[in-house]
């Protein structure tokens, strides 16, 4: 049996800014961005933020992929259709002016 793994917390002010609030889905996004800055590296701009997210699997997502059990199915759906579309889509409203002068034909 495997002992139960412990992860890194992480924070930013880009998680904090995209995710104030203080329930569930608000806390697992604002780690995310969080953990993917720390590990990636800070991003200058909104766009290279959004690059970096497209390939970006957070640590606890990869160790049930790599170490798979009842709840790997969930973990990485929530991750792939709930929390990346969520981080995606407040970074999208917050940073929308930014995003639009970065692509003047208003495609993304």
């Amino acid at each position: 049996m495997e002992s139960e793994k412990h992860f890194q917390g992480y924070s930013s002010r880009l998680g904090d800014y995209l995710f104030p609030g203080e329930d569930f889905y608000d806390s697992e996004a604002r780690h995310f961005v969080s953990e993917l800055l720390a590990r990636e590296g800070d991003t200058s701009t909104p766009q290279a933020f959004l690059i970096l997210l497209d390939t970006f699997t957070p640590e606890m997502v990869q160790h049930k992929i790599d170490n798979p059990d009842w709840s790997t199915v969930q973990t990485v759906s929530r991750w792939e259709n709930t929390t990346k579309k969520l981080i995606r889509q407040r970074t999208e409203q917050r940073f929308a002016a930014e995003l639009a002068a970065a692509h003047p034909s208003g495609r993304k």
